[in-house]
């Protein structure tokens, strides 16, 4: 999975447009954002809160599922 995302990341280097499940402490959700950046710890994703553009960094074990659109819709 690690060599599939960081080949779609070195296509698109302003980033992948994600729908993930993000499990951290306090809240279990959906969200949408831009994968920026993976490593073996886990993943950056650039998301909104409160209309301000943050950046989220979720450790393997937080992360629940992630869907990436294939083709031209993403």
């Amino acid at each position: 999975m690690l060599q599939y995302l960081g080949r779609l990341l070195a296509l698109h280097s302003a980033g992948i447009a994600v729908h993930y499940l993000s499990k951290t402490e306090d809240d279990t959700c959906w969200k949408d954002g831009l994968l920026v950046a993976i490593d073996p710890q886990g993943l950056v994703l650039e998301t909104c809160d409160d209309r301000r553009r943050v950046a989220e960094c979720l450790p393997w074990a937080s992360l629940g599922a992630l869907r990436i659109a294939l083709g031209d819709d993403g």
